[in-house]
């Protein structure tokens, strides 16, 4: 309501009005009421002061989907029915998929096909494929260079000429040397085969074999006795006397690094103590000429300093003292220095002498042991030479070596067969090539080459990589067949619905064997547990209204229960309705244990019977007809023992028409009076205050108030008790704002229930 209308209030009866004064009592939580006979005493207590706005619209589910198959079909099974509650994933319906399987198959094999051939062309240009196309060319040219070979071996450079002078002369030299194999290995046969074949060597050689042996055993017996001699462990005079030696030269220098040692430390001491006294003549002489002198100042004579004629016989004696000091801290510093030179300089010849004795020591030593070695050799020599002899010996007692004779004949044999082969190649060149065999050889090398030219083109190809166009159409006979394997899979995905969150079946379409469309919505889902109402407000209301605001929604269906809300969203732009500017407003609902309490509204009669849809309410809402509930299931309703009610049990269904009350404004610990007990018009209100026995008329400012309460700004205090009298009929003027008025409208003053 606009604030400029006027608030009729009907002269009701006294037990009405002590009804109403009762109700504030117990509200209000006031216990000291008492009767008089001008009306009802009521103390001054402080409470909460809430202000509203009402809003109508009704109930949605803002979570529905509509499920579709994707492709169409036949139905095969529908699992649910309106109504049913399902769970996330579970499977609702689904579609005869015979065909659809067996589409899924085909585009495998499409794909399994298009992927091979795609690979099939890749791998001949791999890295394999190169390096096999490589080796084929490196094969190639090896067969090329061999027929080369092959064709040069026979055909001069003058094709088909007789050979080159040089060519014969090669082969004559091949001739040559083979008959010296063959004189060569004559000799060696008859070397161990005499002419009386196998018979024993002549007395005359077995007479030289044996004097061989026993001069080798002569030797062998001459070099044992040497070694024998070496290996006699005889410490000679000049070995010992060079170990002496070396012992004296090691004492000498341990001598010679204490005496380093002894010079060095008298040195230092030297110069500690000469430095010392020189550092105390210095403060005396100092503390005599009474002058700070630093460096080489401090010795300058004290005549040029400070005058002769100031010179006493005291700062003369102190500078003679500093200079003697000074003198002998040098001279005990350089003495110190040539002692540790001499005994560092002894140090160096005492190691000098140590090391030429070790080194005299080891040369004597080594001298014995290379000889020890020598004989050693010697020995080793001797007696191979008498295992040869021994050797020799036996075999020619035993005469020739029958499988040694069978080896230089075979020897023989083929350096016979060599010069055979020599004297025809000789012939051959010099009669020249065969013209049947060069032609023969052309051919090979004619073939060799033609590989090698096709194994070059291949191997370009290979590493060039394959063409694109055939790839790019490889490629594109991949996509499709993958693009149509995802289609069909795609299809039959979508021939099974799912639930794809926890809901309520709203509505259902297609039984088993029904046919359906790609855009059949088959399945109504939405989520029971996500209400909201969607609310209007005129454009008077709309501005007290915040998101965040708490309200308290009742519902047609459900006269005795009211649910918590929460103001979540108002649009920005307005709808026009029968002329009226209106806003929406969307409200979430507290749809748990908590959200639910008895309604102490009795929906009838009261100042907002015939609200409209968006105006602002005050007292209590009048009968309305039955909202048309649009059929979508809800839970059944049950107790719970805390509110008597459990919101998520309760009836409620999308579609349901709805009243919220709004909190637009609150005051704590304020005081209040019942309405009843103001008097008065616009900004001057007065109470009937009872204090000493007398009732007295005072002048009050009020605030906020509702269809019960005033909240009293100045002029009363809590405690105060005030007289509830009879209304009369009168008008009252509000006040906008909340400043001033009981009025309603969008204002701050507008009554409502709801205190705390």
């Amino acid at each position: 309501m606009k604030a400029s209308k006027i608030i009729i209030f009907i002269v009701l009866p006294l037990a009405i009005v002590g009804g109403g004064a009762a109700a504030f009592t117990k509200m209000r939580g006031q216990t000291n009421a008492a009767v008089s006979p001008q009306g009802q005493v009521i103390d001054v207590k402080r409470g909460t002061l809430e202000t509203k706005v009402t809003a109508s619209g009704s109930l949605t589910a803002p979570k529905k989907v509509n499920l579709t198959f994707g492709s169409g079909g036949t139905v095969k099974e529908r699992l649910i029915d309106m109504g049913d509650a399902v769970k996330k994933d579970q499977i609702l319906a689904r579609l005869d998929t015979i065909d659809l399987e067996r589409a899924v198959i085909d585009a495998e094999s499409s794909v399994k096909s298009a992927e091979k051939a795609t690979k099939d062309t890749i791998d001949l240009y791999d890295t394999g494929a190169v390096a096999q196309a490589d080796a084929a060319v490196a094969a190639a040219g090896a067969q090329v260079k061999a027929a080369e070979k092959a064709l040069a071996d026979v055909q001069p450079p003058y094709d088909l000429s007789p050979y080159a002078p040089s060519d014969i002369a090669q082969a004559e030299a091949a001739v040559a040397a083979a008959e010296a194999q063959v004189k060569a290995a004559e000799k060696a046969l008859a070397d161990v085969q005499p002419p009386y074949d196998l018979s024993p060597y002549t007395p005359s050689d077995i007479a030289q074999a044996e004097a061989a042996v026993s001069d080798a055993q002569a030797q062998v017996k001459t070099a044992e006795n040497a070694l024998a001699k070496s290996q006699t462990p005889v410490v000679s005079e000049d070995i010992a006397h060079l170990k002496a030696a070396v012992d004296n030269a090691d004492k000498t220098l341990a001598l010679a690094q204490q005496d380093l040692t002894n010079a060095r430390s008298s040195r230092d001491r030297a110069v500690a103590d000469a430095q010392e006294l020189l550092r105390q003549q210095q403060e005396n002489y100092r503390a005599v000429v009474k002058l700070n002198l630093v460096g080489d100042d401090i010795y300058l004579d004290p005549a040029i300093l400070l005058g002769a004629g100031t010179v006493t016989d005291r700062l003369q004696t102190a500078y003679q003292s500093l200079l003697r000091a000074r003198d002998n801290a040098r001279i005990a510093q350089e003495t110190g220095d040539k002692n540790v030179a001499a005994a560092d300089a002894a140090v160096t010849r005492a190691q000098d002498a140590v090391r030429k004795a070790q080194e005299d020591l080891d040369r004597q030593t080594d001298d014995a042991s290379v000889n020890l070695v020598v004989k050693q050799h010697q020995l080793d020599a001797a007696r191979a030479a008498l295992a040869r002899a021994r050797e020799d010996l036996k075999k020619r007692k035993a005469g020739p070596d029958p499988l040694e004779v069978a080896n230089r004949k075979f020897a023989l044999e083929n350096a016979r067969s060599s010069l055979v082969k020599a004297r025809e190649d000789l012939k051959k060149r010099a009669a020249g090539p065969d013209p049947l065999d060069v032609a023969n050889r052309k051919l090979g090398l004619d073939n060799a080459r033609a590989s090698l030219v096709k194994a070059e083109e291949d191997l370009k190809k290979k590493r060039a990589g394959p063409d694109p166009v055939d790839m790019a159409a490889r490629n594109s006979q991949l996509a499709a067949a993958r693009a149509a394997l995802a289609k069909a899979r795609d299809n039959l995905a979508k021939a099974t619905i799912v639930a794809p969150f926890d809901g309520v079946v709203a509505s259902v379409s297609g039984d088993s064997g029904d046919s359906v469309t790609a855009a059949t919505v088959a399945v109504v889902l939405i989520d029971p547990s996500r209400i909201r109402m969607d609310a209007v407000l005129d454009e008077t209301s709309v501005v007290q209204v915040k998101v965040g605001q708490e309200t308290q929604v009742s519902l047609d269906a459900l006269p005795d229960t009211s649910v918590k809300g929460t103001v979540t969203s108002i649009a920005p732009v307005s709808v026009l309705q029968s002329g009226v500017v209106n806003y929406q407003v969307f409200i979430s609902l507290q749809l748990d244990s908590t959200g639910a309490r008895p309604s102490s509204n009795n929906r009838t009669g009261g100042q907002g019977a015939n609200r409209q849809p968006g105006g602002a309410g005050q007292g209590t809402a009048g009968p309305r007809a039955p909202g048309g509930a649009s059929g979508t299931p809800g839970p059944r309703a049950s107790t719970d023992g805390t509110t008597g009610l459990a919101v998520q049990a309760l009836p409620i269904r999308a579609g349901m028409t709805a009243v919220a009350e709004i909190v637009t404004a609150r005051s704590d610990n304020v005081l209040l009076v019942p309405r009843q007990a103001v008097g008065g018009s616009g900004r001057n209100r007065t109470v009937k205050v009872v204090a000493n026995g007398k009732v007295e008329e005072r002048p009050i400012q009020i605030g906020k108030s509702d269809d019960q309460s005033v909240e009293v700004v100045q002029g009363l205090a809590e405690g105060d008790k005030v007289l509830l009298t009879t209304p009369t009929t009168r008008t009252i003027n509000p006040v906008a704002g909340g400043g001033g008025g009981f009025g309603g409208g969008g204002g701050g003053g507008g009554f409502s229930p709801g205190r705390r």
